[in-house]
């Protein structure tokens, strides 16, 4: 069976850091490693960046759709919907990927003949995935396969859009341990709680420092840059634990890994959540979790076995199952190890880029794949 010839559309990309980044970034090298040719397409809201460009030997194209899409210049997004099927031709591509976030989905070039693959890594309720005038609803009527990165966004999705069942599953992402060694347990002192997200109204972060007023002996670090940073100081100030919340900003996957190192708890107090990547990450580190029983959380974390859930919004019940861990460090230290088996078991890397190689090479090559 010959390698599939891809063109891979994402609204962000490397440099550019978040959960769909941290997959694609690891995702894409190993499936050019079992042979697939990818050309990944993605937005240049930063025109810092070239417009051609290579990552780990995969050839990357920019083009500026979101600010086009913001401005509402038709002109330029029909021109770059014209670049991309360009792409595609010069490629001679078998498949188009596309991973769903939002802007990209204009790029999409439905009427070209060859397999489309149409990838949800959240859960937009909002969106009328099954209206036949909507673009979005398009796009997923032309797609040979969808997948969702969890059985809660496949649930919401099918909900919206029944007729997609019979072309849809769930394709778990997947990531390795940043130290292939055994982690260390959490160092000594003053409990540390570790929040890792975009500083955005999705991601709950305020439900976190709230939750720090019933903790008193611990400090919150948050790791990751938003809009709301200056809001959450505010809050911090006004409840009293300005001293104890430590804003970090931006911080390179790498540094992550420390963090994770120096954290007792991991707190994922999401709203909205597709997956949950930070909570694989803390499992992996052998870390606990306590987070919202929300999204795809739950098929992470799992309660009682390799962490805890809470109601969203609940800073009370937060900082409660941050308090039976801080009391409990036996328990903490076997949900952190129960975590990480199971994250090892069922979420590797290897088997993420596995399957996802049978998905291109059946799409693809319109050959049976077991």
């Amino acid at each position: 069976m010959h390698p599939v010839r891809v063109v891979y559309l994402v609204d962000n990309f490397w440099p550019n850091v978040g959960g769909v980044e941290v997959v694609s970034a690891d995702l894409l090298p190993r499936l050019r490693d079992l042979g697939h040719d990818i050309v990944v397409v993605t937005d240049r809201l930063d025109d810092t960046l070239p417009a051609e460009d290579v990552y780990a030997g995969i050839q990357v194209r920019r083009l500026p759709f979101v600010p086009a899409l913001q401005a509402g210049d038709l002109d330029v997004l029909a021109q770059t919907r014209a670049t991309v099927r360009d792409i595609v031709r010069d490629h001679d591509a078998d498949l188009i990927h596309a991973v769903f976030l939002g802007a990209g989905v204009w790029t999409v070039p439905t009427a070209l003949k060859i397999p489309l693959i149409v990838s949800l890594h959240g859960s937009w309720p909002t969106v009328d995935w099954a209206s036949p005038t909507g673009l979005a609803g398009r796009v997923l009527a032309s797609a040979s396969l969808v997948t969702a990165c969890s059985q809660s966004a496949l649930t919401d999705l099918l909900r919206a859009a029944p007729g997609l069942a019979d072309r849809a599953r769930v394709v778990l992402n997947g990531r390795d341990p940043a130290d292939p060694g055994e982690p260390l347990p959490p160092p000594p002192g003053t409990p540390l709680l570790l929040c890792v997200a975009r500083v955005t109204p999705e991601k709950g972060l305020d439900t976190a420092v709230e939750a720090l007023t019933l903790l008193p002996e611990a400090r919150l670090v948050v790791a990751g840059y938003g809009p709301l940073i200056p809001d959450l100081r505010q809050q911090a100030a006004e409840l009293g634990v300005e001293d104890r919340v430590e804003f970090l900003g931006w911080v390179a996957p790498p540094a992550i890994a420390s963090w994770m190192a120096k954290a007792t708890v991991v707190l994922v107090p999401s709203r909205v959540e597709g997956f949950g990547l930070v909570a694989l990450e803390a499992a992996l580190a052998s870390r606990p979790v306590v987070a919202s029983r929300v999204g795809g959380l739950p098929e992470v974390v799992l309660d009682g076995e390799t962490g805890l859930l809470t109601t969203p919004r609940d800073a009370s019940a937060m900082a409660a199952a941050v308090r039976r861990l801080l009391d409990d460090r036996q328990l903490a230290e076997q949900l952190g190890r129960n975590g990480r088996q199971r994250a090892l078991e069922c979420f590797s890397a290897s088997r993420h880029a596995t399957e996802w190689d049978m998905l291109y090479k059946s799409v693809g090559s319109r050959e049976p794949v077991h």
